[in-house]
């Protein structure tokens, strides 16, 4: 009975920490949908671009035309589309800007360190649940008290 207390306490049975392949499949999976992420990102700023500098540039040719009035249609739906597809790419740029500064954090802050430090041992997380669940019942108790006058 020792020997199999021994051997589970070796491999890590009651500390309840995740194994090193439950891990490595872990950050696969989101490195994968990170990328994958980053290339459809890509691929909708390029696309961005593109449509913006075509629609501006038959801007140029259909914007004089506003000036009369019969054919001011002409340069209606152009200025409407340059309008929205500037929108998009500078919608485009600060969801870049901003992943990239979130990133370049997490890199910074993981230099020689684990990614993922090991999980406390399941005594630790349920007595502290059990704390918090302590005091918040203590506060809504003493809520009604006080609510209903006594």
């Amino acid at each position: 009975m020792q020997l199999h207390a021994v051997t589970k306490l070796h491999l890590g049975g009651d500390a309840r920490l995740p194994r090193l392949a439950d891990a490595l499949e872990r950050y696969a999976a989101i490195i994968a949908q990170r990328g994958i992420a980053f290339f459809i990102l890509t691929a909708q700023v390029f696309v961005g671009t593109i449509e913006f500098k075509r629609i501006s540039l038959a801007g140029f040719i259909l914007v004089p035309f506003a000036i009369w009035n019969r054919n001011s249609f002409l340069a209606e739906s152009v200025l409407g589309n340059v309008g929205s597809s500037g929108i998009k790419v500078m919608v485009l740029a600060v969801i870049v800007g901003i992943s990239s500064n979130i990133f370049a954090e997490f890199t910074a802050a993981l230099q020689g360190q684990e990614p993922c430090p090991p999980y406390p041992p399941r005594s630790t997380r349920s007595s502290s649940k059990v704390r918090k669940s302590r005091r918040l019942s203590a506060t809504i108790s003493t809520v009604i008290i006080a609510s209903s006058g006594r």
